[in-house]
């Protein structure tokens, strides 16, 4: 290398040094944007009587750019009838088409998703990315799980390590109406458990409770109480066995406390084995 061409390599050098330098700080501002795509289902709990319609959207709280959301969800069939996604609102200003479908890949087992067909075309979050519709069916609850939930950037990569909360909906034939439940509470420890669950209930006043539990499928396991309480403080437990002595397996259940006169109070805790 010559005295006149060394000024020229140095250059060089320090030119593919400040491009990769953007290149990594590109990447680690686009990595961060997408490291807080986490959505919800909402509403996390509704009260319906068997017939009336019900709605979970899938929502997403950041501001995060994407093209595709895909959704696969797990509930009870017998309590969850018709169910069915449409694209939410942050599709609903896009130009371009909305590609969209629901079907039911087993009973139990729905899958929806909206795609934003064109190249110029992308959303941006916050806000409802699938609504899903159902009407209520058998009493009981159930649990909403999202099995699986896919989001795709603007340029077709998938966006990794998203996060979704699940749903609740409990149902009844009761036409009786409920009063606020701000008197009554409960509570799950350790979470995840095994094999016992402690579950913690605080009521104002005395009152006929039962406890339920329902597994993901929307199965009653057991009802380890059903019976007048008293005011204050009363710990149950569950010692992960259902009716008939059979013990249940590894997943998430359903906590549902039925007090008379007011909304169902429900909790939801994960046994490990």
């Amino acid at each position: 290398m010559t005295a006149d061409t060394r000024p020229v390599a140095v250059a060089f050098r320090l030119i593919a040094v400040l491009v990769m330098i953007l290149w990594i700080v590109s990447f680690r501002d686009v990595s961060a944007v997408y490291a807080e795509t986490n959505v919800r289902l909402d509403a996390g709990l509704q009260t319906l009587a068997s017939g009336e319609v019900g709605v979970v959207s899938v929502v997403m709280d950041a501001d995060v750019p994407l093209r595709t959301v895909e959704i696969t969800l797990r509930g009870d069939p017998a309590r969850l009838l018709d169910m069915s996604s449409t694209p939410g609102a942050l599709f609903e200003d896009v130009s371009c088409m909305i590609w969209e479908q629901s079907d039911i890949i087993e009973p139990g087992l729905w899958h929806g998703f909206a795609v934003i067909i064109g190249s110029e075309c992308e959303t941006v979050g916050p806000g409802e990315l699938l609504r899903w519709t159902f009407t209520a069916g058998d009493d009981g609850g159930t649990i909403i799980d999202p099995v699986e939930i896919k989001l795709y950037a603007p340029d077709g990569d998938r966006i990794e390590d998203v996060t979704c909360s699940h749903a609740v909906v409990l149902i009844s034939t009761t036409t009786e109406v409920p009063s606020p439940n701000a008197g009554a509470g409960l509570q799950l420890h350790p979470n995840p458990f095994n094999p016992v669950a402690n579950l913690t209930v605080d009521l104002d006043g005395d009152a006929r409770t039962s406890l339920s539990i329902y597994d993901a499928r929307g199965r009653r396991v057991a009802t380890p109480w059903r019976g007048e309480m008293a005011a204050g403080r009363s710990v149950l437990q569950w010692r992960g066995v259902g009716e008939g002595g059979l013990i249940q397996p590894s997943g998430t259940y359903l906590f549902v406390l039925e007090v008379q006169g007011r909304d169902p109070v429900t909790t939801t805790g994960a046994l490990v084995r």
